[in-house]
């Protein structure tokens, strides 16, 4: 599992894959040309913001990743604790994250 990183001026996103960082990277831009051939997921913080900006394919200076040994465990809950926690360093209004990555069984209600 990877963390990564999309970012453009001021506005983050902070996303995780367990597959190559360049695929994901790929899935987005092609959510983001075609928002009529996907359905709510094409409709994000993310996608709304980047074309609100002319942005039309992200390019891999906007991609870092955080580094394995940080995030590397066979665990995918540990991941996806890891991945809020990064999510939560963003300030909210600079924050293209529509969902949270994780939220304790004890805060669901």
């Amino acid at each position: 599992m990877v963390v990564y990183k999309i970012a453009h001026k001021d506005f983050v996103y902070i996303g995780s894959t367990a597959r190559n960082v360049k695929a994901r990277v790929r899935e987005h831009t092609y959510r983001l040309k075609n928002p009529d051939k996907q359905t709510q997921s094409s409709n994000t913080k993310l996608y709304n913001y980047l074309r609100s900006e002319g942005i039309t394919h992200i390019t891999p200076e906007m991609v870092s990743t955080y580094p394995a040994d940080d995030f590397f465990v066979k665990n995918k809950l540990t991941n996806l604790e890891k991945e809020q926690k990064e999510i939560d360093k963003v300030p909210e209004e600079y924050c293209l994250n529509s969902y949270r990555a994780y939220r304790k069984k004890k805060n669901i209600k």
